[in-house]
């Protein structure tokens, strides 16, 4: 076999375009593409070790069906034919079905497979665990989210990095900040949990969580006191009163005190926006959005960033995200049915425990939502009122509760074509490896299901789905040159909103108008829970085997010894939702408001904050507000001896 050129799935910005690469001993490597113009040969540890998942003893490669309360083999006829009757008996209620579809996977086939619930009418899913606020936010300053190509940075003279954790985050984006930090662009990062990103940064703002927008507001009034910036406000913006109105609101020492940032560093701050001669970059992290004022957050940043004008100009732009499937055709997607309803994604056990008609029934796939979401333990139990389909490859807290379990293929096994939310290539996946055991991908899967229903239902054929896919005016290439080449390039401007034009029908920047205050903290909870992605694991796709003892809980020395808790005690980390034990780590770096604990370990190991959070929702686009969670550290007891017999 000669190199492979194939890609990643997983829910992750970089989308890298990779190579399986013959090893001596009839092995492959997994590595980076280096003739692609993002990747340029680089990948992740999850990429580069993902044969290791595909390979893992924990794998599921049969399907399973629930006999007398137990899961137990079954062939394909028996699953899909139970599947199938389970349907045919709710057909004429779709509202009763429940569709729940994640990021674990992404990609064209995967997005088709989703014809059959969306033409059966499923209830669907609204809201987001991750970016939607961050995206709504944008879309209300600019009217559209874009921004400019990741290598602008290279232009920039200073990068105004608002907590993302590029040294887990993106490869990519660490290797172009380093790049251009050595080319002398100056870092500057604000952020809670400043630890990994610090190595990014020439200077850092601890900032208390969830304060980011106090911050940008108070750098954009003094902002305003100087000469041109006020003008530059009343002249690129469409409400610049309201605006005014809300910065008025709250005087500086307020500002900062909400913040807990020192006068010293906000006229930092102030000052790097403010140079007229630089071209200074604004990061936006992807937790900014994870709290109940997310929004705030990131309008608010965005805000100060145009009143400064650095916008729509070589190395000054607002970095965000865009969208996987701008490059796509999607009209087939605008001619499915409307779903029979919408439940909310970030209250969904809430939600199903309350639905009306209840849900009868839920297919889940590419998502382990039980963890994922927040409130798992009423997930859970409202879960045990439905018959679950799920298609998965491990047994994770979801897949524990299916009635039928689907053993599906992964990345590197299925064929797929990927955007990115990040550059502007479109990556083709070519399967590597043959799917193990009994495996399929979640298109054939959903294909047969619809086939054995009463009245059959039938996706289109895969060549169709991937050809009416790449039909679009921002693609010039074929299906079979992408299966040749690997990739395609869309064509987008380098500079997102030139000369500070948004896209909006104005043409002008819309303010925020609301500067909300944070409800009082309760003396019972003082933390702010923090769970922030991981360096070698992506959401909950982490091996049985690696979640062993207990998760390590990162917190400031001072806020630690407060509760007379020592580095490396174990501890118990303390919600209103209930109690796990941790192992506490000090972190000098951390905000003493602050605890970190990493995302994604699973509630039945004991590893999973989500069975402590609340269902809390964000000021926009119905998000997860996952770090608004309020927690406690103690100390664990002595148990008490046991009775004797």
């Amino acid at each position: 076999m000669t190199q492979l050129v194939t890609g990643c799935t997983l829910d992750c910005p970089d989308c890298c375009s990779m190579v399986a690469v013959p090893r001596q001993d009839g092995t492959l490597s997994i590595q980076g593409n280096p003739a692609h113009p993002f990747t340029q040969g680089l990948i992740c540890g999850k990429g580069k070790n993902f044969v290791q998942r595909l390979q893992s003893s924990e794998r599921i490669t049969t399907p399973l069906v629930r006999r007398n309360g137990t899961l137990r083999k079954a062939s394909w006829d028996e699953a899909l034919s139970v599947c199938a009757a389970k349907i045919d008996a709710l057909r004429a209620t779709p509202e009763k079905m429940l569709h729940i579809r994640g990021a674990g996977t992404r990609g064209v086939l995967f997005d088709a497979a989703g014809e059959l619930p969306a033409r059966l009418r499923m209830a669907a899913t609204h809201g987001s665990l991750c970016d939607e606020t961050g995206i709504e936010a944008c879309k209300a300053d600019f009217g559209s989210l874009n921004m400019n190509h990741p290598h602008d940075l290279f232009n920039a003279d200073r990068i105004v990095n608002w907590g993302r954790d590029i040294s887990r985050s993106s490869v990519h984006l660490a290797k172009i900040v380093n790049e251009a930090r050595k080319k002398g662009t100056q870092v500057l990062l604000i952020s809670p949990c400043p630890s990994g990103a610090a190595g990014y940064a020439d200077e850092v703002i601890t900032v208390r969580p969830g304060t980011d927008r106090f911050l940008a507001a108070a750098a954009a009034r003094r902002l305003l006191t100087r000469p041109g910036f006020r003008q530059r406000l009343l002249r690129c913006s469409a409400n610049a009163d309201a605006y005014l109105a809300c910065l008025d609101a709250m005087d500086e020492h307020a500002l900062l005190t909400a913040c807990d940032v020192s006068t010293a560093a906000l006229e930092k701050l102030t000052d790097w926006y403010a140079d007229t001669d630089a071209a200074v970059s604004t990061l936006l992290g992807w937790g900014l959005q994870r709290y109940i004022r997310g929004a705030q957050n990131v309008r608010h940043i965005n805000a100060l960033a145009m009143i400064s004008g650095h916008i729509g100009k070589n190395g000054a732009g607002v970095f965000y995200n865009i969208s996987s499937s701008r490059n796509f055709n999607r009209q087939w997607m605008q001619d499915l049915p409307e779903p029979s309803r919408r439940l909310s994604l970030p209250r969904i056990g809430q939600e199903l425990a309350g639905a009306a008609p209840p849900v009868e029934l839920v297919l889940c796939r590419g998502i382990n939502f039980v963890n994922q979401c927040p409130d798992s333990h009423t997930t859970a139990a409202a879960l045990r009122h439905a018959f679950v389909i799920v298609l998965d490859a491990f047994m994770n807290d979801t897949a524990a509760l299916a009635d039928v379990l689907l053993p599906c293929s992964l990345m590197l096994e299925r064929e797929e074509i990927v955007g990115s939310f990040m550059h502007n290539q479109i990556n083709y996946c070519a399967p590597v490896f043959p799917p193990p055991g009994e495996c399929r991908d979640d298109f054939d899967i959903l294909d047969e299901l619809g086939s054995r229903l009463s009245e059959p239902v039938r996706l289109p054929d895969r060549e169709t789905c991937l050809r009416r896919a790449l039909d679009s005016p921002l693609l010039q290439t074929t299906l079979s040159r992408l299966r040749q080449e690997g990739f395609a390039t869309a064509e987008h401007p380098f500079i997102a909103y030139e000369g500070m034009r948004t896209d909006h029908q104005d043409g002008l920047f819309h303010c925020v108008a609301e500067l909300s205050p944070d409800k009082e903290d309760s003396g019972d909870y003082p933390f702010f829970l923090l769970t922030l992605i991981s360096r070698n694991t992506l959401h909950s796709q982490i091996p049985a085997g690696m979640q062993q003892g207990l998760p390590e809980l990162a917190a400031a020395p001072c806020a630690a010894q407060a509760a007379g808790i020592a580095d490396g005690e174990a501890a118990l980390l303390c919600t209103p939702g209930g109690q796990m034990q941790v192992t506490v780590r000090f972190d000098p770096a951390i905000h003493p408001s602050a605890v970190r604990l990493r995302r994604g370990g699973w509630v039945s190991r004991g590893w999973g904050a989500n069975g402590l959070t609340a269902p809390l929702v964000t000021d926009a686009g119905e998000g997860a507000a996952f770090y608004s969670q309020k927690a406690a550290i103690k100390k664990l007891q002595a148990e008490p001896p046991h009775p004797q017999a």
